[in-house]
């Protein structure tokens, strides 16, 4: 949607998010959010929407839903979805 996101690096939110342009990783402890929000200056705001703007990478949710089941199925059964 062309604007910044900060996002922990710790479960299944750092393949979902992080490496986007446009994304900020933080550590998910209230530490870590608050520097993630004071880092957020006008200048790097600015930046990461632009990053986030500027990228070739569309966010197609269906499709990463869609691997993200494929890989699951894959690691349950040895084999790759039949969906």
């Amino acid at each position: 949607a062309g604007r910044p996101v900060l996002c922990s690096d710790r479960g299944c939110l750092r393949e979902a998010v992080a490496d986007h342009p446009g994304a900020e990783v933080i550590e998910p402890d209230r530490a870590g959010i608050i520097r993630g929000i004071r880092a957020l200056t006008p200048e790097r705001w600015t930046s990461l929407r632009a990053a986030a703007l500027s990228s070739d990478r569309p966010w197609d949710l269906d499709a990463w839903l869609d691997a993200y089941r494929d890989a699951f199925h894959a690691a349950a059964t040895g084999g790759p979805s039949t969906a």
